[in-house]
């Protein structure tokens, strides 16, 4: 098995700071409206204005990140037929995304040779696989409701999609994660595990991957999700056992994403909790950790608008402060992912998701600095 990116970082450091809310960041930052209309979201602005996924890329570079995602959340073949964009024409848009995040990079690092930023460690580049649920559309990421479909069939939906970057080596070789994000079923999970596996029998080059999941209520994953819940007996020990599987690709980590941070530190404790059981009886393996809760707003899907969890009457709501409180949050949940009784994770990612803005991001990096871990 090749060299592994990921835990290779972690080794180094063991608190890494991930990227914030891309398709957010083109609306709020950079001016692209209207992303939620399109069956591919962010990725639509990868035929119209492939310059501002590059920015984007650039400007949570700048941020602080170590770790950016790719403009392919919620890409694929069937989506793009659904704006019109034949598969070929897709092929190429989807591969381009990648190109754009390692010119960014290489702009970043670049831009950073020389005086004191002279020692910026290249960023890793991860590809942002979305689940099936966000190809469906109308939130069903969040609800696990998939009407009907088969285990094959997410396997399927998951293979086709990994293989339009493998089958490209120059793409594939520019690629160092491979993030599915937003999981909200267990057999989900069990599908990416098959669909990864089939790569590693055709001997794709290998890369590390992570699966992260969703859990809306804060406690469970949504319906669908096979009844993994901290509130139940076996909690969620049956994530954790997605982790340290002998033979094939496997999983080299475990996230939670899209996520409220104030649900984080019951659904990191049971975790971390989980881990040191698995690890006391089982041969020792390396996992990472990644926390990407929201920016702390509310999204309504049927008005398509943000707010204020509390309707803005919570007293000091100013951006700073809310940055503030978002990043603190975030770096007190550290306790939870270090307290392992036994063996642990081996490293602790931590980013944003929607809303999670370049000044959380920023704020986010200062503070893991100031922890000189």
């Amino acid at each position: 098995m090749s060299d592994n990116a990921l835990l290779n970082l972690a080794r180094s450091r063991r608190v890494i700071c991930a990227d914030g809310g891309f398709a957010t960041h083109l609306e709020d930052a950079l001016g692209v409206s209207n992303l939620g209309d399109s069956p591919v979201w962010s990725a639509s602005v990868l035929s119209d204005s492939p310059h501002l996924i590059r920015q984007t890329h650039l400007d949570f570079l700048e941020a602080g990140t170590e770790i950016i995602g790719t403009a392919t959340y919620q890409a694929c073949h069937a989506g793009f037929l659904a704006c019109g964009i034949e598969a070929s024409k897709a092929t190429e848009l989807m591969r381009l995304a990648i190109d754009l995040a390692d010119q960014a990079r290489s702009s970043f690092l670049a831009s950073n040779a020389q005086g004191d930023k002279a020692q910026v460690s290249k960023p890793l580049i991860a590809l942002s696989l979305g689940p099936y649920g966000a190809y469906l559309r109308g939130g069903a990421e969040y609800t696990g409701d998939y009407l009907g479909v088969t285990q094959e069939d997410l396997v399927q939906f998951h293979y086709d999609r990994l293989r339009v970057f493998a089958d490209a080596p120059d793409t594939w070789q520019k690629i160092d994660i491979l993030a599915f994000e937003t999981v909200p079923r267990l057999d989900e999970a069990e599908a990416i595990l098959t669909a990864l596996d089939r790569l590693a029998a055709e001997r794709i080059e290998f890369k590390p991957a992570y699966a992260s999941f969703v859990f809306p209520s804060g406690t469970s994953l949504p319906r669908g999700g096979e009844g993994v819940d901290v509130k139940k007996e076996g909690g969620l020990k049956s994530l954790v056992d997605l982790l340290g599987r002998k033979g094939g690709w496997g999983l080299s980590g475990l996230g939670i994403n899209c996520t409220k941070a104030k649900f984080l530190p019951g659904l990191v404790s049971e975790l971390t909790a989980r881990l040191s059981e698995r690890m006391a009886s089982s041969e020792p393996f390396e996992a990472v950790l990644f926390l990407e809760p929201d920016g702390g707003l509310v999204y309504d899907g049927i008005a398509r608008t943000w707010s204020s969890p509390d309707g803005g009457d919570s007293g000091d709501d100013s951006p700073a402060s809310s940055v503030e409180r978002w990043q603190r949050g975030l770096i007190q949940t550290l306790d939870q992912a270090q307290a392992a009784a036994g063996p642990g994770w081996s490293g602790v990612v931590l980013g944003g998701c929607c809303k999670a803005t370049t000044s959380h991001i920023s704020a986010l990096r200062r503070a893991i600095d100031s922890l000189g871990i």
